[in-house]
């Protein structure tokens, strides 16, 4: 009879490793997703600010074309 507990003890305690063992496995995986996930973030927020900056450069472009344009034509109204 001792040893049949024994056996179960044991039993129980391979389980329990086993399942340890599956949920430090399951836990790294989550974390190097995690990872992934904020290295994707990051690049996708430096990617629009990059996409934002250029709009803002093309912005400024177009006012200046336009204040020359402006410019332009009222020198010729004033002719």
């Amino acid at each position: 009879s001792y040893g049949s507990t024994g056996h179960r003890t044991n039993v129980t305690f391979s389980k329990f490793k086993y399942k340890l063992q599956l949920l430090t496995t399951e836990f790294q995986q989550l974390q190097e997703k995690e990872q992934i996930a904020k290295r994707e973030i990051e690049f996708l927020i430096q990617k629009r600010r990059n996409v934002e900056a250029e709009q803002q450069q093309k912005c400024a472009a177009l006012h200046a074309e336009l204040d020359t344009a402006d410019e332009l034509r009222l020198s010729l109204e004033n002719k």
